[in-house]
């Protein structure tokens, strides 16, 4: 085992729960959730990195109910941005390397081609702002930080968008689902597998200088909502005819959301399969890699 210490706070949501698998096997993981270690305290967060001194704080916790934080946005900047804000400076003042996760949704998708990690954040809704306002702190403050920006996220644990199809193709005939807008859908375990394989080694070996970077980590290609549905439905039913059901398209004015979505967040993973050298699949290969085992 290295003698790496990592807090993991945020350990029970849906990127934490396979951060948390991953590094236990290898590394000297202390891992929170948010009832067991409230991000918001900023008090019980400086206690417990004075007294655990890890390396690396990865923090996974967010608010992540987009229509939500419309109407609740003290909640929202709370968690987002005013306890990243704290987290980072502690985390410069015990010399501990911060990795945070962020998200596509710090653009305003107004374009067709793919976000690099230099493009600016603006966003359209309160939770993109939120995540947006965190990013831009912790690249001015003087800790050490990796900011990991990724999209449309699933995995075993928490609420996702494929689990929610799933769960909606057993109880309906027909799924109505957006078809103009775009995205990566990213498994929290290939995710996870690109902090465990390479950016805990990589902060590790970066952290005796000052260092900041920026990494979008999700898989290749992109879709729409509508046909990353059709894949699921298309090969869950391989192994399960009760998932056999008709996803229609529509747009998003079809819904009466409060909170905007941008229409296009397609993220570039040039810069970190570059970086480390990483053959990074299409984003169907991933769904059928976690759908092999989901379903079965």
């Amino acid at each position: 085992m290295m003698s790496v210490k990592i807090l993991l706070l945020g350990a029970n949501g849906i990127v934490g729960t396979d951060i948390q698998k991953k590094l236990n096997k290898v590394y000297q993981v202390e891992s929170y959730t948010h009832n067991e270690l409230d991000i918001t305290n900023s008090n019980l967060i400086e206690s417990k990195i004075r007294e655990l001194t890890p390396n690396l704080v990865i923090n996974s916790a967010a608010y992540t109910n987009v229509e939500k934080a419309e109407t609740d946005q003290i909640h929202c900047y709370e968690v987002n941005t005013n306890a990243v804000k704290n987290l980072a400076e502690i985390c410069y003042l015990y010399n501990s390397t911060l990795i945070h996760l962020s998200t596509d949704y710090i653009y305003d998708g107004v374009r067709d081609y793919p976000y690099t990690e230099d493009d600016i954040g603006n966003p359209i809704n309160i939770y993109g702002d939120s995540k947006n306002k965190a990013d831009d702190y912790i690249q001015s403050c003087k800790c050490n930080s990796v900011i990991l920006r990724t999209s449309w996220v699933y995995g075993d644990s928490g609420k996702n968008f494929v689990k929610s199809v799933l769960d909606r193709a057993k109880m309906n005939d027909e799924l109505k689902i957006v078809c103009d807008q775009y995205g990566v859908p990213t498994s929290s375990n290939f995710l996870a597998e690109i902090i465990d394989k390479h950016l805990v080694k990589h902060c590790m070996k970066m952290s005796h200088n000052p260092y900041k970077n920026i990494f979008n980590i999700c898989s290749s290609g992109y879709t729409t909502w509508f046909n990353f549905a059709e894949e699921i439905i298309k090969y869950a039913s391989k192994f399960d005819p009760k998932y056999k059901i008709d996803v229609i398209p529509i747009q998003s004015d079809h819904y009466n959301t409060v909170a905007k979505r941008p229409s296009y967040t397609v993220l570039s993973n040039k810069k970190i399969s570059t970086y480390f050298d990483i053959n990074i699949q299409n984003w169907e290969y991933y769904l059928g890699f976690f759908l092999d085992s989901y379903i079965k």
